[in-house]
């Protein structure tokens, strides 16, 4: 190469140093330390290097030059690619030792182009095979795996069954992510929504729609508890005020109030007349119940309303129910029942509504729940 080696010099530093390194180490610009560390890179990559390492106002240790070309090269035990061929490369800084002496830490590539190749090669032997089952299939860094989350129907990020299946079927940021880069693990993310900001309205369009759909079931099963309870006259005149505004009556009212399909009015009304009050107490509630299962849930609040049901009596919470509920909406809960905000509880809803709900779940007891009614469910 023109440029004289030393008989002691090590053997891959004769093979890949390039001339600039020859010459810089010859000339005494750098060391033989940093020219070992450098001779193992890509002939214009070693060029690159130097010119960079000249142009600082003083020049590196060897130790520093050691962890600057560390951060940049690739960790070959976390990366995901084949390395069949990796074993005995001459970039594979486990081998630098001995072809250059001072070297960085073994199980290193320092051949960035190499390396990125084969992790592309990986890549898409992966989106060949989920190819077959997702409309798209994307890639993002292993930091923002938590950007995407499952498509799922219930749970703490569920959509609901309709909107789960929509979005599976018809959504075309329904797909697989690869989630990683070239020294890192690949994570395969399947059945995700790749629209974070779209999920996040939908999941929260399902909170609120499942919140109000406990709310109508407990509104519902209440009144018709409470009219199990009512005298014989006043449960006539909830059925007449039901049936004269349009509460309609389903076809299975028969069955509730057990009868055959030959049955008249005459004979329906014999029969009840019969029957005695305690009986037919429970054969009106029976038929009110039907009444109240097709109304519509403003009416039914203002029917509870009108008789001062109380909800408390036919209400029963439990913990879990905090899981479902919007920061604010745990505010609220936690202000009901004289929950003193804690230190703990100030961290925890500043990290979110899981590890929030989490720790009002710590801070509230059942029987602090017991007769208590959210207000989001009372009429």
């Amino acid at each position: 190469m023109g440029h004289y080696l030393s008989t002691d010099a090590p053997p891959g530093m004769a093979m890949y140093a390039s001339e600039g390194v020859l010459a810089a180490m010859a000339a005494a610009t750098i060391s033989r330390g940093h020219a070992s560390l450098l001779c193992a890179l890509r002939p214009g990559t070693q060029e690159g290097a130097l010119k960079a390492l000249l142009a600082l106002p003083s020049l590196p240790g060897v130790e520093d030059l050691m962890r600057g070309i560390e951060a940049k090269a690739v960790a070959l035990p976390k990366a995901a690619f084949n390395q069949d061929d990796c074993g005995k490369c001459r970039f594979n800084s486990t081998n630098h030792a001995q072809l250059f002496g001072t070297s960085i830490e073994p199980g290193m590539c320092v051949n960035s182009e190499c390396a990125t190749s084969k992790w592309e090669t990986h890549l898409e032997q992966l989106r060949e095979q989920l190819a077959a089952k997702h409309r798209i299939i994307r890639i993002a860094p292993v930091s923002q795996h938590e950007h995407f989350r499952s498509v799922v129907p219930e749970g703490p990020f569920g959509l609901g069954q309709e909107q789960a299946r929509a979005c599976r079927e018809e959504c075309q940021e329904f797909g697989a992510v690869l989630c990683g880069t070239v020294s890192t693990p690949t994570y395969v993310l399947e059945d995700v929504c790749t629209n974070m900001a779209c999920h996040v309205q939908k999941v929260e369009l399902a909170r609120k729609e499942g919140l109000l759909a406990s709310r109508d079931r407990l509104w519902r099963a209440a009144l018709v508890q409470h009219l199990s309870l009512l005298p014989r006259a006043t449960n006539r005149a909830v059925l007449m005020a039901m049936l004269s505004c349009g509460w309609s009556a389903p076809r299975d009212l028969r069955a509730a109030a057990d009868l055959d399909e030959q049955a008249t009015p005459a004979g329906v009304l014999k029969r009840w007349l019969s029957m005695a009050e305690s009986e037919l107490i429970e054969h009106l509630a029976g038929a009110a119940g039907k009444l109240v299962a097709g109304a519509p849930a403003h009416q039914v609040g203002e029917m509870l309303r009108a008789l001062h049901v109380k909800l408390q009596d036919y209400s029963s919470m439990s913990r879990e129910f905090l899981k479902r509920l919007s920061v604010s909406e745990i505010d609220e809960v936690l202000g009901d029942l004289n929950v003193p905000v804690s230190e703990e509880l100030r961290r925890a809803k500043r990290a979110g509504q899981e590890a929030y709900a989490a720790a009002a779940m710590a801070s509230v007891s059942n029987e602090m729940l017991d007769g208590y009614v959210p207000r989001m469910f009372r009429y």
